[in-house]
């Protein structure tokens, strides 16, 4: 589970359904990471980011840290989102 600075959940915000959004995004980006095919794996992070990038649902700082682990992600999949 990721916390947030001040002791919430990832994506808490005061309200039960974004706290959801916010777990269920972790979940997903956490979940495209560990894919093992490569092309499929970086177009679902990439829509994944951009909806995630639209809404505010998760920090840039939360969304680095969970991508972090996958060792051959290109930096063209980031771009956008950051």
């Amino acid at each position: 589970m990721f916390l947030m600075h001040d002791g919430g959940a990832a994506g808490n915000k005061g309200n039960p359904a974004e706290e959801l959004d916010g777990d269920l995004w972790i979940q997903a980006l956490t979940y495209f990471r560990d894919l093992p095919d490569m092309g499929n794996s970086e177009r679902y992070i990439e829509e994944a980011l951009a909806f995630i990038g639209d809404k505010h649902v998760l920090s840039p700082l939360l969304v680095l840290e969970i991508l972090a682990n996958k060792e051959n992600l290109r930096f063209k999949v980031l771009k956008q989102f950051l």
